[in-house]
């Protein structure tokens, strides 16, 4: 991590392991419901199919940008200035942009994650 506040943030999320098996759960629900679709569809419709899932996950992709890692990150704020956390990092020789950008970067780090999986998951499909 490149600073503090991103890896706090980070170990806060549950660290490697916490965002491993969050986006291994993820995958599997996702291709779970692709795979259900796979075999419910006719032959001859699968393109098209696959083609609708596509901008389906790139739906998804902008709901979890959005609304789930923009909460997460000020819900991250929020709580450090709740709990006076914040004070603490007043005395830490880091500077406001750096803060910023730990905040965004370790924040929604398992939205990020997500988002690997969503961009893997849509090259399996569009392969298929």
């Amino acid at each position: 991590m490149f600073n503090s506040i991103a890896y706090a943030q980070f170990r806060l999320r549950g660290g490697w392991k916490g965002i491993l098996i969050a986006s291994g759960a993820y995958f599997a629900a996702l291709a779970l419901g692709a795979g259900v679709v796979y075999s419910s569809t006719e032959l001859r419709y699968r393109a098209e199919t696959f083609t609708e899932l596509a901008g389906g996950i790139i739906a998804l992709q902008v709901v979890l940008y959005l609304f789930y890692g923009m909460q997460i990150t000020s819900a991250a704020v929020e709580g450090d200035k709740s709990s006076n956390m914040l004070e603490s990092h007043r005395i830490t020789p880091i500077s406001a942009g750096n803060a910023m950008l730990g905040y965004l970067g370790g924040g929604p780090c398992q939205a990020y994650a997500f988002f690997l999986v969503n961009c893997l998951l849509g090259a399996i499909l569009y392969v298929l």
